[in-house]
């Protein structure tokens, strides 16, 4: 039986545009101009420019064709390309989104604490934000998926094909939300252990791995959801100034001002050799020093593919579950932050740049949910006008790049404006924040409603359904259902309808 709902009322001083209190701003150039001093705006490019990445990778390998025989099929460009393993080097930027969520969910829960709130009001907060934009999309997609069904417009082979592209970068959102509700009590932890967590966290990976491949107890990898943790935990260390240089030009102990002045460089150089030797170097074969190191040290033996996503055709993947190699990826991603953190922080001082940073993240959210329809409906329009993909790789393929993806971005740029409102208003609002146990019931409901979709997509409505982490094999429908039942539970539908009808409050 629920609680008796609480009234709470939050200034939610992470949010892009909540950085104004009084007066509401009209334009993304006000948001800027009202964007505090002491803001820490490297987070906020870090956010953006992450984003883009995501959206550029996903439309860029992403290759839907048609044959012959009329067959519609789905393809991962990176399979055709020669170096398409090392692009994911540099677009698999998953990581710094759980390092940049880090830092937000330390400054927020010191906020919230400060202010006396509690754990359910900041879950209720967090996921509440994170929820919208993802309602927003089934409520265009699953009455849309009927219709389709009804009217029998496409084969069940293309829809499922469409429905998985939609929902499957929502795997993203139900680890982060699981992370959310994870940071409360890894404030605490960070408060009493700081550095030394993530000194000793980095050895588990290692171990998992060993029981997933050394031992061939691979439903254990999916304990490594432990390296986003730790990722996130990166986070906290930055925002409390742990890894950050001594910028400020504050004193301090001679060993701890050489740490935070190389510990950038020390990252870097660890994250990008572990990651070269346990994933890249088996591309050198032809390279004799390599091999010869290669072989000396069984680094052939090693499981881990070059890539940073999941290839079809690939026994393992280094993200489904995450593997050490993703957790070098991230230690070099990071340790390059660190390094040019200041030269960052000077260019974003730049109106324009700060701006453009500003706009982006007040629709972040929106903009990751609805980037693979805006590719779909292209996509259809394409196939019925015959236009052929050339093939992967070639130069006529590349050339066409900047085109099709010019027409991906057009398309994004007229949904983003429709659903934008959900993500942007009444963020501030806590209204009928429940306890913390329903609060955390609730959203293992959520976590489980949204991966559902992720693995499954929306077509299979009342099928077998599909396996998730190992554990369970959950359908469409029911996928559907715990996702909105949750999104209810923490008032995400009464916010939803109150923006609808032009409650455009902070």
């Amino acid at each position: 039986m629920l609680s008796r709902p609480r009234v709470h009322k939050v200034d939610n001083n992470i949010s892009m545009t909540n950085a104004i209190d009084n007066k509401t701003p009209k334009t993304f150039a006000d948001w800027a101009r009202a964007t505090p001093p002491e803001r820490e705006r490297v987070v906020d490019f870090l956010r953006a420019f992450s984003i883009i990445c995501v959206v550029l990778g996903h439309w860029l390998i992403s290759n839907v064709t048609e044959d012959a025989n009329g067959n519609i099929i789905g393809k991962n460009a990176l399979e055709g390309l020669q170096f398409g393993w090392l692009l994911t080097w540099f677009f698999q930027v998953m990581p710094i989104f759980f390092f940049v969520g880090g830092y937000a969910n330390f400054v927020g829960i010191r906020s919230f604490k400060r202010k006396g709130l509690p754990y359910a009001a900041y879950l209720t907060s967090r996921v509440r934000r994170m929820l919208k934009p993802v309602m927003a999309l089934l409520a265009v997609w699953v009455p849309a998926n009927f219709i389709l069904d009804w009217r029998n417009i496409r084969s069940e082979d293309f829809a499922g094909l469409l429905s998985k592209i939609v929902t499957q970068p929502l795997w993203f959102i139900g680890i982060f939300i699981l992370v959310t509700a994870l940071s409360w009590p890894l404030y605490s932890l960070h408060e009493k252990w700081g550095a030394k967590f993530l000194i000793f966290g980095a050895l588990f990976p290692f171990f998992v791995d060993w029981l997933a491949f050394g031992l061939n107890l691979s439903s254990l990898g999916y304990l490594n959801v432990f390296i986003w943790i730790w990722v996130h935990q990166l986070g906290y260390a930055y925002a409390d100034g742990t890894l950050l240089a001594n910028a400020a030009g504050e004193k301090g102990a001679l060993k701890t001002q050489i740490w935070k002045k190389y510990i950038g460089l020390f990252m870097t150089i660890v994250g990008a050799i572990g990651l070269f030797f346990c994933s890249g170097i088996k591309k050198f074969g032809d390279v004799s020093i390599l091999n010869t190191i290669a072989t000396k040290f069984n680094l052939h033996d090693l499981p881990y593919p070059a890539s940073m996503v999941g290839l079809p055709g690939e026994k393992i993947s280094n993200m489904n579950p995450p593997t050490v190699a993703i957790m070098f990826l991230a230690v070099t991603q990071i340790g390059l932050v660190i390094v040019f953190r200041d030269r960052l922080h000077k260019i974003l001082q730049n109106h324009k740049v700060w701006t453009f940073t500003v706009m982006v993240n007040s629709m972040i959210l929106t903009m990751f949910c609805w980037h693979q329809t805006s590719m779909v409906l292209v996509t259809i329009v394409r196939l019925k006008l015959g236009i052929v993909e050339p093939e992967i790789g070639t130069a006529t393929w590349w050339w066409t790049r900047p085109l099709l993806l010019g027409c991906y971005a057009i398309v994004l740029a007229g949904i983003v404006p429709i659903f934008w409102k959900y993500e942007r208003w009444r963020n501030n609002d806590l209204a009928g924040v429940v306890s913390k146990s329903v609060a955390i019931s609730t959203v293992v409901v959520v976590i489980i409603g949204i991966m559902g979709l992720a693995v499954g997509g929306i077509d299979d409505m009342f099928g077998v359904g599909n396996d998730v982490w190992g554990l369970f094999q959950i359908n469409a429908f029911l996928s559907i259902t715990l996702t909105v039942c949750g999104a209810g539970a923490f008032g995400v539908l009464r916010n939803m309808k109150k923006v609808a009808e032009g409650d455009n409050s902070a």
